[in-house]
């Protein structure tokens, strides 16, 4: 009896340890549990130039536009979790090229370099957040940025204005809807039935050829940026 006496308060605490540490190994708080990080790209903030682009897992920023990243952090099954975000610390591999502005668990990251910055290579750096003991990153490459109204010269003197706006390395003519590409120094674009292939000699001009596709129509062309 005396030993029923002297273990039964010692049974009771045990079993109020155990059910008090009853799942107390899961943080359920802000950066407690999480299993893999995202980021996730959105338009910049309203009044900058926000023409980055996603294509393939890499963001194209024109020089000089701005993209916003937000850190996703989510659980083992794929719910995403809170961030608390004066735990997010924020990076770029080539700060010199592709700014990082943090804001918590948010950060605007821009083009500050292009082509004719990087001695012939289009700038490029790796956007990385880490939280949680984790990280997140994001590769980005800084484009020329052809946004803008460009006065397109032919040889046999007509000329035609073309209003280009850019979204990452794609370019639309926004009177006629006619689009193109940006790759390092080169521009192509399709005009009606007409292909254009140039080259950036510097940030206002552009030289190159033009051909109509059905042949025949072909010759050289001066585009200069008003």
């Amino acid at each position: 009896m005396t030993i029923r006496k002297t273990l039964l308060p010692f049974l009771s605490t045990l079993a109020f340890v155990a059910a008090a540490g009853c799942g107390s190994d899961r943080d359920d708080g802000p950066g407690g549990g999480v299993s893999s990080l995202a980021l996730r790209m959105e338009p910049a903030p309203q009044g900058v130039d926000s023409s980055c682009a996603q294509e393939n897992g890499t963001c194209t920023c024109p020089n000089g536009a701005y993209a916003r990243l937000t850190l996703i952090a989510r659980a083992e099954d794929g719910t995403e979790m809170e961030v608390d975000p004066s735990s997010v610390e924020w990076s770029s591999s080539d700060s010199a090229s592709v700014e990082v502005i943090a804001d918590g668990a948010a950060a605007d990251i821009g083009g500050l370099r292009d082509w004719f910055d990087a001695n012939g290579s289009e700038p490029s750096a790796t956007v990385t957040a880490s939280y949680s003991g984790l990280q997140a990153t994001m590769p980005v490459t800084v484009a020329i940025n052809a946004s803008g109204d460009w006065n397109a010269v032919l040889d046999n003197g007509f000329s035609y204005l073309l209003s280009l706006q850019q979204s990452g390395r794609t370019i639309v003519d926004s009177g006629t809807g006619y689009s193109g590409r940006v790759a390092g120094d080169a521009l192509t674009l399709a005009v009606s039935s007409i292909n254009v292939s140039a080259r950036f000699t510097s940030r206002t001009q552009v030289n190159g050829t033009y051909a109509a596709a059905s042949g025949g129509l072909s010759g050289t062309l001066t585009c200069t940026k008003q």
